[in-house]
């Protein structure tokens, strides 16, 4: 695909604006800071050649241009034999992704749950016989009791607004965004405030992890892997973008990834106050 065709997939040889000096060219011409064409800055700050590369193909913005003339139908056409091409062409992603709306939901007494994975497959909360489980909720009870889980560890952070948990008679917790703290499920529990969390829970004795917030800036941050351990990345605020054995994708709030393995993931925020919750969690064997 020659120089000729733009960032966006239009023809930049049979295209008006270019004749006409609306466009300058987004190939050969430096664009002035902060007044780029939005598909050129896009591409630019992910690192990408043309819109048919990114794994977001076709965005709302793109799908919005292409919808604009002919010349434009024709760019996304052939932006779109672009894109399959890659894919046909690609290995697995080295990692499962989930967006936010694809999380099943369910009602508990005091507001809703969003399962973000769960292990083994085809393990289920209620029947108790899963390793590990990660998930998002929603306190809407100005006070409620949390579930007791006898055979689980808990950790846990709020994402929006701030609670108060007491374990038994202790002392009373105050947990802010982002803030992380562990406890055992078997302890008693009950919290005050109205809240969106994030939680991780570790079958004792069958599974180790742990939980950590992470604000990546302009400079991609390097998240290492080891052999054995799982880590699920999770978007709590922003927007990122994650690359990892020769991928690359997007993540934005409510969206999760999860990979295996040693292979480091390198994070770079692309929006302002971007941050992310990481969980590391490894299997434990039993003796003997």
């Amino acid at each position: 695909m020659g120089d000729r065709i733009a960032y966006c997939g239009v023809d930049c040889g049979a295209c008006g604006d270019l004749q006409t000096g609306k466009c300058p060219g987004c190939r050969e011409s430096v664009w002035p800071a902060g007044d780029a064409c939005p598909p050129v800055a896009c591409c630019r700050e992910r690192g990408i050649d043309r819109c048919g590369l990114c794994p977001d193909f076709p965005c709302a913005m793109m799908r919005d241009f292409y919808g604009e003339s002919e010349s434009h139908r024709q760019a996304g056409e052939r932006m779109r034999a672009l894109h399959e091409a890659q894919a046909s062409t690609q290995a697995p992603a080295p990692w499962r992704e989930r967006r936010a709306g694809d999380c099943p939901v369910s009602r508990w007494s005091g507001g809703e749950t969003r399962e973000l994975a769960i292990a083994p497959a085809g393990a289920q909360y209620a029947a108790r016989d899963f390793l590990w489980r990660v998930s998002s909720a929603t306190v809407e009870l100005e006070e409620s009791d949390f579930t007791l889980l006898p055979d689980y560890e808990r950790w846990i952070s709020t994402l929006e607004g701030e609670i108060r948990l007491r374990h038994g008679e202790g002392a009373e917790i105050r947990l802010l965004p982002l803030q992380v703290h562990r406890f055992d499920g078997a302890a008693a529990t009950r919290s005050r405030g109205r809240c969106r969390d994030f939680n991780l829970m570790l079958r004792k004795g069958r599974a180790a992890g742990t939980m950590e917030p992470l604000r990546p800036g302009e400079t991609p941050l390097e998240i290492p892997g080891e052999t054995g351990e799982t880590r699920l990345l999770y978007c709590a605020a922003g927007r990122c973008g994650v690359l990892g054995a020769g991928a690359q994708t997007a993540l934005e709030p409510g969206d999760s990834l999860q990979t295996d393995g040693p292979a480091a993931l390198h994070v770079l925020a692309q929006a302002p106050g971007t941050a992310l919750l990481l969980c590391r969690i490894r299997e434990v064997r039993a003796e003997g």
